[in-house]
């Protein structure tokens, strides 16, 4: 087995006197990108920006026995299909983030202001859409707290 990683840091955008403009001054041209490739994996083309931090989470789902990094302050944005086993497998990655992302903010002292109550309630989820995006939209609020977004 193989995962195929290819990223760039940014393009350049030459219409300026420098001949050049500095990172994220620009859209169209001056984005990175992050393209996975594995035989088992679904087709998938994101359109949108991700941010740097989300990267490392993404990676470490797509690797066998590997865990999120324990201070890492992203979110895992992995595709693996719309069949019901992916989705599970979506909903399980989410909750995993979420633990990760609790721990991670405990840690640092920094309060998400979502009740333990709410996380444990989100571990009972079940795999289907409205899970994802509900644990989608609690992980992207304790990552606020965290890169102070």
């Amino acid at each position: 087995e193989y995962l195929l990683i290819l990223s760039s840091d940014h393009g350049i955008d030459a219409n300026t006197a420098a001949g050049y403009l500095l990172h994220g001054e620009t859209k169209g041209g001056n984005e990175g990108y992050l393209l996975f490739y594995n035989p088992q994996l679904p087709a998938y083309r994101h359109r949108g920006l991700i941010d740097v931090v989300d990267i490392a989470p993404t990676i470490a789902k797509y690797l066998k026995n590997i865990n999120i990094p324990y201070n890492s302050v992203g979110q895992a944005r992995n595709y693996y299909g719309d069949s019901s086993i992916a989705i599970k497998q979506k909903v399980n990655t989410l909750k995993q983030n979420l633990v990760q992302l609790k721990h991670c903010a405990y840690s640092q002292g920094i309060s998400t202001s979502i009740s333990e109550e709410t996380i444990e309630s989100a571990l009972l989820f079940t795999a289907n859409q409205e899970s994802v995006k509900s644990l989608e939209n609690l992980i992207g609020q304790i990552k606020v707290k965290l890169y102070n977004l």
